[in-house]
């Protein structure tokens, strides 16, 4: 079963925030946050009944109290049998509570989506349409929500899925080696953690910990340590390091997959793995994605096709001996 919950406490009161509320979905809605977020669309006015979603997600007005309460059903498709509800409460000092609220039963894929990706998605998402009710109806946001590069990721792994492309947009050498680099920071920090503190840096309790656990976990993070090095030295040449990242990325994703045994054996684990294997399973493809990206666009560029020498080229009139063909050259 998943629930969560989203609410912010506003200066406004009820009514004015309840407007902003009715208002949801049709023309002139303040709420939804459609500028950086797929809009949400129903096919008639806000009222039980009317169908649509945001996306790929689905679903129709199952409820409606204007200015109080709108409720959400999921279609059967999208896998999840629940709804989603905003409700504007007063707090009791005439302000009000604006409150999101999703509970649902996964099923299919969704069981593995949600947990992955779609819950940090959906987060975010929420974060921002409550910043945009408080920028509404207060005037300013008092701390306004920031996207975690998790989140940053999964929605640049989105946008090249919709544009036929799992490569970022500008496809530039120099940002994968700035993500490459970042994320590599995680395994160094968190190795060096795990050799030096053990299974005590490990977030929730780990009172009961044995000797041989504790013996076997800082061995294994002496491997994970190494792996950001690793990355880092294929920064400078990353168009000639595609062996090395995909042993080292292709680790990482089945260090994912194990993360996904361990939870059906166990349970759901602290939400901070969970992050962790969504990172492994979209986050180490995709950047694979990039890679590969990167060197086909640097190979078929004109600076290097000008310093490519064609092999009819060189056996018509071959070069001098003393001037050798240069590093870096290909053959056609």
């Amino acid at each position: 079963m998943v629930r969560s919950v989203h609410e912010r406490r506003l200066k406004a009161g009820p009514h004015q925030v309840g407007s902003l509320l009715d208002a949801l979905a049709g023309p002139a809605d303040r709420l939804w946050p459609a500028t950086t977020w797929p809009p949400l669309r129903l096919d008639r006015p806000l009222a039980v009944g009317a169908a649509g979603g945001h996306g790929p997600i689905r679903y129709a007005v199952e409820a409606h109290d204007p200015g109080a309460v709108v409720r959400f059903r999921f279609a059967p498709s999208f896998g999840a049998d629940g709804t989603h509800t905003f409700s504007v409460l007063p707090d009791g000092a005439g302000g009000s509570v604006l409150r999101h609220e999703l509970d649902a039963r996964t099923s299919g894929w969704m069981r593995l989506l949600w947990p992955v990706a779609v819950r940090w998605l959906h987060d975010a998402l929420l974060e921002d349409l409550l910043d945009r009710a408080e920028e509404d109806a207060d005037g300013a946001v008092a701390r306004p929500a920031r996207w975690s590069p998790l989140v940053r990721l999964l929605r640049a792994v989105a946008a090249r899925r919709r544009s036929g492309s799992a490569a970022p947009r500008d496809g530039g050498p120099r940002q994968l080696q700035v993500a490459l680099g970042a994320l590599a920071c995680i395994p160094f920090a968190s190795g060096l953690a795990g050799m030096l503190a053990g299974p005590t840096a490990l977030p929730g309790d780990t009172s009961d910990v044995r000797a041989s656990l504790d013996s076997e976990y800082r061995f294994i993070n002496a491997y994970w340590f190494t792996l950001a090095p690793v990355i880092w030295s294929t920064l400078p040449r990353l168009e000639a390091s595609t062996t090395v990242l995909r042993v080292t990325l292709g680790a990482t994703f089945l260090g994912g997959l194990a993360r996904l045994l361990a939870r059906r054996a166990r349970g759901a684990p602290h939400p901070a793995f969970v992050a962790a294997t969504a990172l492994e399973l979209i986050g180490a493809p995709a950047l694979l994605a990039w890679q590969h990206h990167v060197v086909n666009r640097t190979s078929t560029s004109p600076q290097h096709a000008g310093a490519c020498v064609s092999h009819h080229q060189l056996v018509a009139s071959p070069p001098p001996l003393r001037r050798p063909i240069p590093r870096g050259a290909c053959w056609r």
